[in-house]
């Protein structure tokens, strides 16, 4: 799941002066139906916090050096990553990094990779006058899953069929109404679609990616 995390440096030890320094790292995974993809960020602004007022200007001799590692694990134990740096820039420097990692939703064409997808994100921030401030690992998991959704009361298109109402006897669909099916003969009044989801509770995020829809007598559990 999305981290999000504020984190704060002792700026300028060596001078006598503390302050805080606000530090926003941050992944979000996503997919396009085809593949899983996990962006990492981090995101710096120092040149308004106090410490960089101070008399003796120290933020002007400062340097920061930056990096961070994005490692997507599948349930099968497939891996991809992203890294950027090791980025030096002047401590009033503004920064927005980022890097995207990605790897196919199937482990073999037409075999979804399914189960938990974790995120492992290890970001590093170091101040060349006081040391590191950011060091660490977290993990987030996001679940890939086949979900069935019934439809009804179809609307004939140019492209095929456009189903915008669920028809689902028990269980709350994941995917809901509002796809269009290409039919080769009509528009049958039921449907039942199964499809590729993706779901992260934390960020309340859904994405479904059509597989297959087949002809159904009547309304039948949603999941």
């Amino acid at each position: 799941m999305t981290t999000f995390i504020k984190c704060c440096c002792i700026a300028v030890a060596a001078a006598g002066i503390a302050a805080a320094q606000s530090v926003d790292v941050y992944t979000t995974p996503s997919s396009d139906g085809t593949n899983y993809y996990a962006t990492s960020y981090m995101q710096v602004s120092m040149a308004s916090s106090p410490v960089c007022q101070e008399p003796s200007k120290p933020c002007a001799k400062a340097i920061h050096t930056y990096k961070q590692t994005v490692t997507i694990t599948s349930p099968s134990g497939r891996k991809a990553s992203c890294s950027f740096g090791p980025e030096q820039y002047s401590a009033l420097t503004s920064v927005n990094l980022n890097c995207e990692a990605s790897l196919p939703l199937d482990d073999s064409p037409g075999d979804p990779d399914l189960g938990e997808w974790t995120i492992e994100d290890q970001p590093y921030a170091d101040c060349s006058l006081a040391g590191t401030f950011l060091n660490g690992a977290w993990w987030s998991i996001t679940n890939v899953w086949l979900g069935v959704t019934f439809f009804q009361n179809p609307t004939p298109t140019f492209y095929g069929c456009y189903y915008s109402q669920t028809a689902c006897s028990s269980g709350t669909p994941s995917c809901g109404g509002g796809w269009g099916f290409q039919m080769f003969e009509g528009c049958p009044q039921f449907i039942a679609g199964t499809f590729l989801v993706v779901s992260d509770s934390l960020l309340n995020l859904i994405i479904c990616s059509f597989t297959i829809t087949v002809p159904a007598s009547g309304p039948g559990p949603c999941s």
